[in-house]
């Protein structure tokens, strides 16, 4: 039976939980928020059926059926200005589940649910296609998703399955094998935050129902993005270094322990497809969107069904081909792992008991030394522009 003794490695990707024959597996969370496996020892079969399926436990090298060392990579973004002001980035996913609805398939995709937290759901019609648009930073719970994926795949139609590297991972291993009507599409991912965490900065912003959550507002620019969500009908805004949450999370002290050693950064178990943003675009040489802040979108090829599904829909993109090493330059997330705070163990013993904001605020301050720096960063960046 599975058992988790390293928390290191459990990203809490529900492999195992989903492919359990008598159900015997329920996913917890621990004292950080973090869901786990918890095994009902009384029902288990010890068919091992949960072992075998586990990515960690089971690493399947990169496998592709394109004839290259790294992926081709583009940078493009949805000429519909309307879809692409809506979307984190450059738009392009849209364009990916669209395609897949108008073909009478399913996507699957994070959603807030009616408590604004975040789940996995199937959508089925164009219209709840924005259930799954923009980044939401916070763990998704895949609940029973990729056992809907499989019936929907047995029953011939087109899927399209997006999460981050391990949430893929997990349902190629639970499904065993390959679909010619599965497609998959990952993100450069920073790192997957408590929901607990979460739910505590929610009831930190007070008694009011929270409305139209978007981590990554272009209000403020693509590049400068902000946290925006609307309360008793008013509209805030803060720009994502100003914003305690953001803080928190891009400092990494609220990620899950799996995250410090990801095993599923770009070369194991990859998706037909991975999405990213093309930080340091303006540093390019490319004359696509090169001096626009609407959002530009990078594009890796890994797979030949993801190179078919981007040529189905690539009429509708402003696209250029890039060079790979040029690609993830800003982007170091794409194959680096992650540092763990010194004090994340103790960060999330504080917050446990302690004021939110405050918190934040005390194991995110700069130092004197990095404040000067960043100083020094703005200034430059203005006389460039002058």
């Amino acid at each position: 039976m599975i058992k988790i003794i390293d928390k290191t490695k459990c990203m809490g990707c529900n492999a195992c939980y989903s492919v359990c024959p008598v159900n015997c597996i329920s996913m917890v969370p621990d004292d950080e928020g973090f869901n786990y496996p918890k095994v009902n020892k009384e029902r288990c079969i010890n068919c091992e059926a949960c072992v075998k399926v586990c990515p960690i436990l089971n690493i399947k090298p990169i496998s592709t059926d394109i004839e290259q060392e790294k992926p081709i990579v583009f940078a493009a973004y949805n000429k519909d200005d309307n879809v692409r002001s809506k979307s984190s980035s450059g738009g392009v996913f849209y364009l990916f589940a669209e395609y897949i609805l108008e073909n009478k398939g399913v996507v699957f995709g994070a959603s807030f649910d009616s408590n604004n937290m975040v789940k996995h759901i199937k959508v089925e019609s164009i219209k709840d296609l924005p259930l799954l648009m923009t980044s939401k930073y916070v763990q998704s719970d895949i609940g029973d998703t990729y056992k809907e994926a499989l019936k929907y795949l047995k029953e011939k139609r087109m899927v399209l399955f997006t999460g981050t590297p391990c949430q893929i991972a997990g349902l190629n291993h639970y499904l065993k094998r390959s679909y010619d009507n599965l497609y998959t599409q990952d993100i450069i991912c920073h790192g997957v935050p408590s929901p607990k965490l979460w739910k505590k900065y929610l009831n930190s912003l007070g008694t009011e129902k929270i409305k139209n959550i978007n981590f990554r507002s272009k209000e403020t620019g693509w590049n400068r993005y902000s946290f925006e969500y609307t309360s008793n009908g008013k509209k805030s805004i803060n720009e994502h270094n100003k914003n305690v949450y953001m803080k928190s999370f891009l400092s990494n002290y609220n990620l899950r322990p799996s995250c410090y050693a990801c095993k599923f950064k770009h070369a194991n178990d990859k998706s037909d497809i991975t999405l990213g943003d093309f930080w340091g675009a303006e540093k390019s040489d490319l004359h696509i969107n090169k001096k626009n802040d609407k959002g530009l979108s990078l594009i890796f090829i890994n797979s030949s069904k993801g190179k078919d599904l981007l040529n189905l829909v690539s009429n509708k993109l402003a696209m250029e081909e890039i060079d790979f090493d040029q690609a993830v330059k800003y982007n170091p997330s794409y194959s680096s792992g992650l540092n763990k705070p010194e004090k994340r163990d103790i960060f999330f013993t504080d917050i446990d008991s302690g004021d939110f904001d405050e918190v934040v605020k005390k194991y995110t301050k700069l130092s004197c030394k990095c404040r000067l720096k960043n100083f020094a960063k703005k200034i430059l960046r203005k006389c460039h522009l002058c």
